[in-house]
């Protein structure tokens, strides 16, 4: 099951676009539940917070390339993706380990796929 999706945004579009879905996603029930400012935002509704706006610039941290989230069913299963994934020749882009900034109890291990786009899994420990 897909936990989130992260859709990369031109910087000089960050903005309006932030806006844009702002308001598009607000009548089925999204609003902004998460920022780090300058580089990206979260929409979601009051149980999920599973759309990611991301500034994409050039000499940034942000991550290029789409992101997409999968939830695991426990700290084995993330690990066990991070593992193979590197096997199978993705880049570590996070080993597994707690993501405070995220929440307390986000365990997740990121990779880039062999096209370059951000590859999570998590689970809530």
């Amino acid at each position: 099951m897909i936990e989130h999706a992260g859709l990369p945004i031109p910087a000089a579009q960050f903005d309006d676009m932030v806006a844009f879905f702002e308001a598009v996603l607000a009548p089925l029930g999204y609003s902004k539940m998460m920022e780090f400012p300058g580089r990206a935002v979260c929409l979601g509704t009051s149980s999920e917070r599973d759309w990611w706006l991301v500034k994409n610039e050039d000499g940034s941290r942000v991550a290029k390339g789409l992101h997409f989230a999968f939830r695991a069913g426990d700290k084995k299963a993330v690990e066990e993706f991070y593992r193979i994934a590197l096997e199978k020749g993705a880049k570590d882009n996070g080993e597994p380990g707690i993501r405070e900034q995220y929440a307390p109890n986000y365990y997740a291990a990121f990779v880039r796929d062999p096209t370059g786009n951000n590859i999570e899994a998590v689970c809530k420990v």
